[in-house]
């Protein structure tokens, strides 16, 4: 196996995390999610911290078992340890501008500052109003669109 430096090694794992998709919201990079807490790598041996989103979330096992089975194979890995802290909290603030267009296009409704109306991904009005607070993931509510009359998800706020 060939031999790969440190700093090397670590930017190639950093630059995996913006293709490597949330299983929920395939749309939307990890790194544009902002979970990826920090990435470490010692002769070889790379750590990794993730922020949960939610802790109910039902994808966090396969999200870490899904990172770890991506990085090992990056040449010069020699192992992989993913885990999930908790010091740091993530909040809605971390996903990227990049990250709010995709959820957008994809149809799920960016996370707004708490108050703020959430407008529609697909016509983009403000006349929307919720009509669940449980969606099909921890993460995410239901909304009505009385403009476009459609029916969307919106990212809960934290």
């Amino acid at each position: 196996m060939p031999v790969v430096a440190d700093a090397d090694l670590k930017k190639a794992v950093t630059e995996r995390f913006w293709v490597l998709t949330d299983p929920e919201m395939p749309a939307i990079s990890l790194a544009d999610l902002g979970v990826v807490h920090a990435v470490d790598v010692t002769d070889g041996a790379v750590r990794i911290e993730l922020l949960p989103t939610f802790l109910g979330c039902p994808a966090l096992d396969f999200i870490r078992d899904k990172v770890r089975r991506d990085i090992e194979l990056l040449p010069g890995v020699e192992g992989v340890d993913v885990r999930y802290v908790y010091d740091r909290p993530w909040t809605t603030d971390d996903v990227t501008a990049e990250g709010r267009r995709a959820l957008r296009n994809y149809g799920i409704a960016p996370p707004v500052a708490p108050g703020e109306p959430v407008p529609c991904p697909y016509c983009a009005s403000t006349e929307t109003e919720r009509s669940s607070r449980f969606g099909p993931a921890p993460c995410r509510m239901v909304y009505y669109c009385n403009s476009c009359r459609q029916p969307f998800e919106a990212m809960k706020t934290l």
